[in-house]
């Protein structure tokens, strides 16, 4: 096989990888459009990004919240979350619930004044996210058994709507007259000194009040009431800027995305799992893999080794003055060393090209010596280029003269 088959059989493999790569990119990319996971960074119906773009255009100060809830601390506002899709969790996303110290941390938090508002799952019946966060609050709910799993087909996402007209007429309802959501259970009060604010049928519930000492928990049993498909249906957008209303001065929107999967907590085992980072990995691997193929290969003919032949300077000026010698060319060089000096002289002089020997030692006037020494010499160097008769020892002593003057002009 010639070498340049071998080239070209290259170039075709690290082509197919990369077009691989890119399948493998639009592929994740057209699945996320199907993605039901109510983040806010997603466009799909599922997502709830339409509602974070349209606070910051109506001026809401929002943010996405990529931390435990325990480092709220001293920031004030309402805190909002969607409870993640089983797809975030056991696929490979990331998503975890709230852990327990996060439960407390959120607790105190909305005690000293500020909102959360909790968007539960149908799909995770009873609770099981905010188990701990209600039993902070004395809060006991029970899901209705009524199976939603054939709501929506996963494919096209078209999911069953459900409306409710049973509003509670009060302060944080105002102007709220109907409420759209995907088809979901809803839930039923045990325990608890809560307000229902979105009645369903059967004495359930689909929005509960909660307030926690100077602030308030508000429940909903489904994500959809603030998702890109059902925000702007009924009067959903209205409900969620109603209870944004009570939010402390200066406070902002947190939307929480850290138990989604989106940590701005390092950890080596997060930062590993970033695509970016295997798509680095990815290409590091193919650039060694060519490395130690172009290493293991030869892509050519073998060629040679040229080992060059060092000569000294003095070998090389000795070898040259042979030559000179042998040419007979005594007068050639003599005539190229004299005009050499005499161009040398005129540049420091300031003179002009044509200038004279008498003009250039009337410029060494503050040097006698140097212009006795300049005027011998180029007296001598003349009249032997003018008889153009120059025998070998001859040229060497003008030569060793023209050396010497050529020190003392230093």
């Amino acid at each position: 096989m010639s070498s340049q088959v071998r080239h070209w059989l290259v170039f075709g493999f690290i082509l197919l990888v990369t077009f691989t790569v890119a399948l493998v990119v639009a592929g994740n990319r057209q699945r996320y459009a199907l993605s039901r996971a109510p983040s806010s960074f997603n466009p799909s119906p599922s997502g709830t990004k339409a509602v974070f773009v349209t606070l910051q255009k109506l001026g809401w100060q929002v943010e996405r919240w990529q931390h435990p809830w325990t480092k709220l601390g001293s920031r004030t506002g309402v805190l909002v979350y969607t409870d993640f899709a089983s797809e975030e969790r056991f696929g490979g996303q990331g998503a975890a619930p709230p852990m327990s110290e996060e439960a407390d941390a959120v607790e105190h938090w909305v005690s000293r004044g500020n909102t959360l508002l909790y968007y539960a799952n149908p799909e995770r019946h009873m609770w099981h996210s905010g188990s701990k966060l209600l039993d902070d609050l004395d809060i006991h709910l029970q899901t209705n058994v009524v199976e939603t799993a054939g709501s929506a087909d996963f494919w096209t996402l078209r999911r069953k709507a459900e409306t409710f007209h049973e509003i509670t007429p009060v302060r944080l309802t105002e102007g709220v007259h109907v409420v759209t959501l995907e088809q979901s259970p809803g839930f039923r009060v045990v325990v608890g000194a809560v307000v229902p604010l979105v009645a369903g049928g059967d004495e359930t519930a689909h929005a509960l009040w909660a307030p926690h000492g100077r602030g308030q928990v508000l429940l909903f049993s489904s994500t959809s009431l603030i998702d890109n498909e059902f925000l702007v249906a009924g009067d959903n957008l209205a409900l969620l800027l109603d209870l944004l209303s009570e939010m402390p001065e200066g406070g902002a929107v947190f939307f929480d995305e850290y138990h989604h999967g989106y940590s701005s907590e390092f950890a080596m085992r997060d930062f590993l799992t970033l695509p970016v980072v295997k798509f680095a990995a990815l290409q590091l691997a193919l650039v060694a893999a060519l490395v130690l193929y172009s290493q293991a290969r030869r892509f050519g003919e073998p060629v040679p080794l040229v080992h060059e032949t060092r000569r000294s300077v003095m070998e090389y000026a000795v070898a040259l003055g042979d030559l000179y010698q042998r040419a007979e060319t005594q007068l050639e060089t003599l005539a190229y060393l004299y005009q050499h000096v005499r161009q040398e002289l005129i540049d420091r002089q300031g003179l002009g090209s044509r200038a004279t020997a008498a003009e250039i030692a009337a410029r060494l006037g503050a040097r006698p010596e140097l212009r006795r020494a300049w005027e011998e010499l180029a007296n001598d160097c003349e009249q032997r280029l003018e008889a153009r008769r120059l025998a070998r020892r001859q040229f060497a002593q003008l030569a060793r003269r023209i050396q010497e003057f050529r020190r003392q002009m230093q």
